[in-house]
């Protein structure tokens, strides 16, 4: 285990939790996939992806383009305000 709380196995790597508990990074986005409403509502191609992992990189590219896409359909919050300035370095 790192400093940063990631590992590395024979499984590949993970996210070390609680007690030293660690979970699979394929979990980890698998729990990301779930919890997005795009799966809830989305394609009948999630069905099963636990059985198949190699579809994962695919699918999780499919939410970011799906949920990009519906947030470039809503406006703005009104407290956006553009703003620019000279960068200090």
């Amino acid at each position: 285990m790192t400093s940063s709380g990631w590992t590395t196995t024979a499984g590949g790597p993970g996210v070390v939790v609680a007690d030293g508990a660690e979970i699979p990074l394929r979990n980890v986005w698998l729990l990301l996939l779930y919890a997005s409403e795009f799966y809830q509502s989305g394609p009948e191609a999630f069905d099963g992806i636990e059985d198949y992992p190699e579809k994962l990189p695919e699918l999780l590219a499919e939410l970011l383009s799906a949920s990009t896409e519906d947030r470039l359909k809503r406006p703005l919050t009104p407290s956006f305000a553009t703003t620019s300035r000279d960068l200090s370095r």
